[in-house]
């Protein structure tokens, strides 16, 4: 194995890197003022949400106090009512792992195929239906679960 040495004239160090400076161009920073106003946009958009929020949220939590993030009980015949949103918020969060824990394999396991195995033919088909299956909202897909699925599923339990 060999090895290539840079020498220098002076017999010191190499000279350092010349440094590239590309300016930005006028169309750059439009592009970049664009994306900034529109995260900025975005951001503002979720405080405004969330306050909205969480004013229509103070009577109940005036109510109910903060135990209502805590509570599992629903009784609304109660007065006062006692409400608790805890269950709902373990049970989203067990339904997003899950659905997690199903959609990771089946992805990577998915794509390791069309990029490695498939025949070019194949490849570009597969491309497409995974394209068409991504531009469809997740909403459409859990409606179509409720209606079609549900009544398979529920028997079971």
């Amino acid at each position: 194995m060999s090895t290539i040495e840079i020498s220098t004239a002076t017999g010191g160090d190499p000279p350092p890197p010349r440094r590239v400076t590309d300016p930005p161009t006028r169309a750059d920073r439009a592009f970049a003022l664009a994306t900034s106003g529109a995260g900025f946009t975005v951001f503002a958009l979720l405080l405004v949400i969330g306050g909205f929020l969480l004013l229509r949220a103070s009577h109940t939590f005036h109510t109910q106090g903060l135990s209502f993030l805590t509570r599992v009980e629903w009784r609304s015949d109660t007065h006062p009512a006692r409400l608790g949103v805890l269950g709902l918020l373990v049970g989203s969060l067990i339904v997003a792992l899950f659905a997690v824990a199903i959609a990771i394999p089946v992805g990577v396991t998915a794509s390791l195929y069309i990029l490695g195995y498939a025949k070019p033919r194949s490849r570009r088909l597969l491309t497409n239906v995974v394209d068409l299956l991504a531009a469809v909202p997740a909403l459409i897909y859990g409606i179509w679960g409720f209606r079609y699925l549900g009544n398979e599923i529920v028997p079971l339990a």
